[in-house]
């Protein structure tokens, strides 16, 4: 695995609050730290410090002269300092989009679902599967309150507990979903509120989702 360096941000910026000259010095402020570059003279503060401002725009070149410097060189100890203080980040990561793609697909593969399931029945066919979907989701809803559904008591494939095979493996699959992935269990709940002629689920995350992406956006 190769190590990781400064080299490999994509699109770089510089994340400082403020940059301070004090006489041959440099103050670099993030957020309660202060971290101090010392100089051979005024005139390199200065002009190391107007060139250091430059780097909050990513495509500023004074990133290709740090990405090229050769090793050992003063560049290269200045990018490596910044980095090893994070007082480098990511202009664009991509997370907000990639987070935002995942919850249209969710959102596709529950509407297909849902299609594929009722188109074609008849009227009174999608009556009982709305039914169905409505014990079902209440049976979701215990999975995501009750936090022990497979103690002593609550064994699904105890005849006793759930006469049922298949209810009892969904039950299962529930418990899953809450521990593990509780994103399935956001989507299935909204499958199962649409089959019934709902719109919002309970659980639905995927307008969960892309509400706090774009409430994370600056």
């Amino acid at each position: 695995m190769d190590l990781w360096t400064f080299r490999r941000y994509r699109q770089p910026s510089l994340c400082v609050d403020a940059i301070d000259r004090d006489g041959s010095s440099l103050n670099l402020r993030s957020g309660r730290q202060t971290y101090r570059l010392a100089f051979d003279d005024a005139a390199a503060a200065a002009q190391i410090g107007a060139e250091l401002a430059t780097l909050s725009d990513s495509n500023a070149p004074l990133w290709a002269t740090l990405r090229e410097s050769p090793e050992e060189s003063g560049w290269q100890a200045l990018g490596t300092f910044l980095d090893e203080r994070s007082l480098i980040r990511e202009a664009r990561d991509g997370a907000a989009e990639r987070l935002s793609q995942q919850a249209n697909e969710i959102e596709y593969c529950i509407e297909s679902t849902v299609v594929a399931l009722l188109e074609g029945l008849p009227a009174e066919r999608q009556a009982v599967a709305a039914g169905h979907a409505a014990v079902l989701r209440l049976d979701l809803e215990k999975a995501a309150r009750n936090p022990r559904s497979f103690d002593a008591f609550g064994d699904p494939f105890d005849a006793a507990v759930q006469p049922n095979f298949f209810l009892g493996l969904l039950a299962v699959e529930f418990e899953y979903f809450r521990r593990f992935s509780p994103i399935t269990l956001a989507a299935v709940d909204a499958m199962l509120g649409r089959i019934g002629g709902e719109r919002d689920g309970r659980f639905d995350l995927v307008a969960k989702t892309l509400r706090a992406l774009r409430s994370a956006r600056p």
